[in-house]
């Protein structure tokens, strides 16, 4: 009887945690200080300095390594910076 207890309590704190962390984001309850820094993959981008770019193979704007698709430099949600770049 008291098994059955503890086993209810063990797997409704386990879905109170899942619920928590699908409330408030998987990292909530773990400290500020021991978190990584977030990449930012929207950020700021010298588009002064891309525009001189061009594709060797086509001459036109800058392409995606991956797709082989052009580019678009604005508005600055339309493209993602890599953390290689």
């Amino acid at each position: 009887h008291t098994f059955c207890k503890y086993l209810t309590f063990y797997v409704a704190a386990q879905a109170a945690l899942l619920l928590s962390q699908h409330k408030f984001g998987p990292r909530y309850f773990i400290p500020a200080r021991f978190l990584p820094v977030k990449y930012d993959y929207y950020r700021k981008l010298d588009v002064s300095h891309l525009q001189d770019m061009t594709d060797v193979e086509t001459g036109s704007g800058i392409e995606c390594v991956i797709c082989m698709n052009s580019v678009q430099l604005e508005p600055a949600r339309a493209r993602m910076v890599t953390p290689c770049e």
